[in-house]
């Protein structure tokens, strides 16, 4: 079999056999107060009393697909206590004021100046409909993620217009002004904008009180109370959601690479297709090692932030 339709099997192959990646996050609450200034947060326990009735609704799927903005209801806020919300700054609490590019053209998005790993400076885009963390194939080379010895991991990332190949990492750290957060489960993928190298989704915002302030230019974030249930400020599901997809690749390169060896096993395979499954056994080899490698990494900040064994079941 000649070398190009090798690539285009192996292509097909990773299309058909990687499951697309997940996201963890929740519903986005959206409104705008008497100054103009756009507020988000994922409780409606956040939103002042006067603002409740004109507050919309992003909701995401299991998967993490955005479902259509939606008006808040009853539903919505009738757990809420009627007492109303302090607005200021509650002791011991960080508040963060960030300067924005305003907007990209007609596509209205705020962006900011991120710092990832502590030396790579990349402008990326605020995104409330995006579940997770996403950056360029460009960004992801200057974080050193696509030199090592084994490869990236190679899945299928969602979108309007289906499925495209991506690649799933870790991030160590991104600070956005003084707010930091530490390890962000990341998607490669190709971005179609040259004003900025990546998103930041509802993974890292949903960690603060989010304020647009269009008249300073400045984005306004504040934490939100940490829970001791919240180990690595994450709750369970969280937990629960990554350790589940990491350990899912390992299993899924795991299996194909024994079907391999069956394949492998049969009688009166020619040597064309006994090239092509070593191919793809070398190819499988390097993917499971990637796999294991995230879910190490996983499990060792998992391990540093003493997560409940019961959260960590896969």
């Amino acid at each position: 079999m000649r070398p190009a339709l090798k690539l285009i099997f192996l292509i097909t192959f990773l299309i058909l056999f990687i499951a697309g990646t997940r996201a963890y996050g929740g519903d986005l609450y959206k409104w705008v107060d008497h100054n103009g200034n756009l507020h988000f947060s994922d409780s409606p326990a956040s939103i002042p009393p006067e603002y409740r009735e004109q507050a919309e609704v992003n909701e995401f799927g299991e998967s993490g697909s955005k479902k259509p903005l939606r008006k808040a209801t009853k539903n919505d806020t009738m757990e809420i206590s009627p007492e109303p919300v302090e607005t200021g700054n509650k002791p011991g609490l960080n508040k963060y004021e960030i300067p924005y590019i305003a907007y990209e053209g007609a596509a209205k998005r705020i962006i900011v100046a991120v710092v990832l790993n502590g030396y790579v400076t990349a402008n990326m885009a605020l995104d409330t409909g995006a579940p997770g963390t996403i950056i360029s194939f460009a960004l992801a080379e200057k974080l050193g993620m696509l030199h090592h010895n084994e490869g990236a991991l190679v899945v299928t990332a969602g979108g309007i217009g289906g499925t495209t190949p991506a690649i799933r990492t870790v991030i160590d750290s991104i600070r956005i002004g003084g707010a930091e957060e530490k390890f962000i489960p990341t998607t490669v993928v190709k971005i179609p904008s040259s004003a900025f190298e990546g998103l930041i989704g509802m993974d890292i915002m949903s960690n603060y009180s989010l304020r647009i302030d269009p008249r300073r230019r400045m984005v306004i974030l504040e934490e939100i109370p940490s829970s001791p249930n919240q180990p690595g400020g994450h709750d369970e599901m969280w937990w629960r959601t990554y350790y589940s997809e990491f350990s899912a690749y390992k299993k899924g390169w795991k299996a194909y690479m024994k079907f391999l060896d069956t394949k492998l096993s049969e009688s009166g395979i020619s040597l064309s297709t006994r090239d092509l499954i070593f191919s793809l056994k070398d190819f499988s080899g390097k993917q499971y090692r990637e796999a294991d490698r995230l879910f190490f990494k996983l499990n060792s900040y998992a391990t540093d932030n003493a997560v409940p064994m019961s959260w960590r079941e896969y």
